[in-house]
């Protein structure tokens, strides 16, 4: 599988459940079929939608929608397109793993940027769950090395 040179996506959708934090609604369950399936068809992914819209008593796809949706895909650099006969196999150019591995640290490192003290009081615990001393002595170390490192890589 070959790795994509973009991974990340540019922004957050707040509101949105799962992969549609990351992706769009339907792009999102498109790359969820393609990871399951290890690659698949525009005919194979729309035929899966489809079953499961009907299922849900939901308005189905269009096929040209899902085609065109795999194609942006495959723009974005999360999908692989090989020709097979008429029509194009597509492959995830990353494991879903690492999909979100990579954008949840993109974020998280954003929002650092811009919010330092914020995210640390939110990743830490709730008044009620204090750190043991032993447990805060670890977390100012890992603090230190990371100013440590950080300054000797911008002297």
């Amino acid at each position: 599988m070959k790795r994509s040179n973009q991974i990340t996506t540019k922004r957050i959708r707040v509101g949105s459940q799962g992969l549609a934090k990351f992706l769009g609604e339907l792009e999102a369950q498109v790359m969820e079929e393609v990871w399951a399936r290890n690659g698949a068809t525009v005919r194979e992914i729309w035929n899966e939608l489809s079953k499961r819209a009907k299922l849900q008593n939901r308005h189905e796809p269009a096929y040209t929608t899902i085609l065109t949706v795999m194609q942006n895909l495959e723009k974005k650099g999360y999908l692989q397109a090989e020709r097979r006969g008429r029509q194009n196999f597509y492959t995830p150019c990353c494991g879903k793993e690492e999909f979100l591995r990579e954008n949840i640290q993109r974020a998280i490192t954003d929002l650092l940027k811009d919010f330092p003290e914020y995210v640390i009081a939110t990743l830490l615990p709730q008044e009620s769950e204090k750190l043991s001393p032993e447990e805060l002595e670890k977390f100012r170390k890992i603090l230190e090395q990371r100013v440590r490192a950080e300054s000797d890589r911008h002297a």
